[in-house]
């Protein structure tokens, strides 16, 4: 990874303690209070990441390789965007359900971006961080076209690669971008932008049930697995979307826990037209 942002141009040079300023800056205008900010490098581990408990003991890690390819304005998107997971979630811990934990994780992570994007564009549209924010997310596509190649080559594992996908394009849809489905249509994913919508629909549901924490977290681990019924290997291959033989068994057993999201995906699975 270190190569990997070396190869790019650098367009800025700030210190730790720059990076901790613009940070304060951003939670200060956002309204948002903490009760200590930690600021420390972690070099191809993350990009960016901001980690909190329920007191708001922040901690924000990044590479520095990377932020110094993005102009100061995009740094301050970023970091604009990170701040937003402070602001809609009470803590940054997650807890997984279920018998696959490290994809039920991912998939919660991907409702997190959910309620960060929706915030973000709620905060900032119409301003330059917004904007920002927006020529910053064309780097995803290069993300994409490697996860891509890496499942269609057997070397990554379907599930895997189509959340890490998502976990980044959720944004599209909810800002109106049209970048992701056109990328999509280039690839020969028709209907991944479906399936994206999908689960949208399905956030959007869980967000206005206003849970607490701990219990929402237990709805979108059971809507991840339900979701695990649609084969990520066609979905990110051919395209399509097929739902797996067990499919009606995992809708049946879920059916007790979360009765609506199982007949939301029994009719999508029984009912949608999506050859």
């Amino acid at each position: 990874m270190k190569m990997t942002w070396n190869s790019l141009p650098q367009k800025s040079d700030l210190t730790t303690d720059q990076v901790r300023d613009v940070f304060s800056r951003i939670l200060h205008e956002m309204g948002l209070t903490v009760n200590s900010l930690k600021v420390g490098i972690k070099r191809a581990v993350v990009q960016a990441e901001v980690q909190f408990d329920d007191k708001r003991n922040v901690a924000l890690n990044y590479d520095d390789y990377w932020l110094n390819t993005l102009a100061e304005d995009e740094v301050t998107a970023v970091l604009s965007h990170e701040s937003c997971h402070i602001a809609t979630i009470p803590d940054s811990r997650i807890v997984t359900f279920g018998p696959t934990p490290d994809l039920v994780a991912a998939f919660i992570e991907i409702f997190d971006e959910y309620l960060v994007h929706t915030e973000f564009a709620r905060r900032f549209r119409g301003t330059r961080t917004f904007d920002a924010f927006s020529e910053y997310k064309t780097r995803d596509f290069w993300s994409y076209e490697n996860i891509l190649k890496g499942v269609r080559e057997g070397l990554t594992n379907p599930a895997r690669g189509l959340f890490s996908i998502l976990n980044d394009a959720i944004y599209f849809p909810i800002v109106g971008d049209r970048r992701f489905v056109e990328w999509c249509d280039k690839n020969n994913l028709r209907k991944l932008p479906q399936f994206l919508d999908w689960l949208l629909h399905d956030f959007r549901l869980i967000e206005n049930l206003k849970l607490e924490r701990m219990k929402a977290m237990e709805i979108i681990a059971l809507e991840g697995i339900l979701s695990l019924s649609v084969s990520g290997q066609i979905l990110l291959t051919s395209g399509d979307i097929l739902f797996v033989d067990s499919a009606p068994e995992a809708e049946d057993a879920l059916s007790q826990k979360t009765i609506e999201l199982a007949d939301i995906w029994r009719n999508r699975r029984t009912g949608a037209a999506v050859k």
